[in-house]
């Protein structure tokens, strides 16, 4: 997920905001709300976030002047300016600042959506490029070896996101791109195949042999085997 700072005056909007669109469906997490730009510049300093909502006038300050100052730190998050001031001056500088993108108030919901998700692409993109010596099938086969040795553990996205540093949106791209699946689909064949091999060579139950690799739920995992197999796991295990 990619984390997200709201900075505005007026607490009904930063509310607005946040209910407007389901953020982590697209990939994105609000860790704090802020009324101010010292503040919104304490946080962009303590927890150095993906991308900055700045509302360009709150009591004590701009939020052009945020992101000037977060440049000329050297920081690289992402702004978006929220202004109910619709002037050329603002906009140039805004350009000029290098501000992702420049929102007059009322946001619509569909607008902010669409902001988003191409946010989203360009964030991944600077992941890719960020680190050319461990690229993207580099932390992909780290993914892919860290799922065949810890299947039969409850595994998700996020704790995937939180091991590898490195957000879901971006996951899931190295698995579309390069192995034309999904995270949980991979996921699953691996458990899947584990069970197969486990049903002809143990004893164990079913129910036990699901569990053992990995699945909370003996019915998603009956479902899943027999859209693989097409049998049953007891079918499967007969021969």
């Amino acid at each position: 997920m990619y984390s997200v700072v709201l900075a505005d005056d007026e607490k009904w909007i930063l509310e607005k905001l946040e209910r407007m669109v389901d953020w982590e469906s697209l990939g994105f997490v609000i860790k704090r709300k802020v009324s101010c730009c010292k503040e919104a510049w304490d946080v962009v300093i303590e927890t150095n976030p993906d991308i900055v909502f700045a509302d360009i006038q709150m009591p004590d300050g701009s939020g052009l002047s945020l992101i000037e100052t977060a440049r000329s730190h050297g920081l690289n998050t992402e702004f978006i300016i929220i202004s109910g001031y619709d002037e050329f001056e603002y906009a140039r500088r805004a350009i000029s600042a290098g501000v992702f993108y420049y929102f007059l108030k009322p946001v619509g919901r569909e607008e902010l959506e669409n902001v988003l998700k191409r946010l989203s692409r360009k964030l991944s993109e600077k992941e890719r490029d960020a680190n050319p010596v461990h690229t993207g099938n580099d932390i992909l086969n780290d993914i892919v070896r860290y799922i065949s040795e810890n299947y039969t553990e409850q595994m998700s996205l996020k704790c995937v996101e939180e091991r590898f540093h490195v957000s879901t949106t971006y996951i899931c791209d190295l698995f579309r791109d390069h192995l034309n699946t999904t995270f949980i689909k991979y996921l699953n064949g691996v458990r899947l195949e584990r069970a197969a091999y486990a049903l002809r060579a143990c004893d164990l139950p079913v129910s036990a042999v699901a569990a053992e690799c990995g699945y909370s739920s003996y019915s998603y995992f009956s479902e899943a085997f027999r859209r693989k197999y097409h049998m049953t796991p007891t079918e499967y295990r007969k021969g």
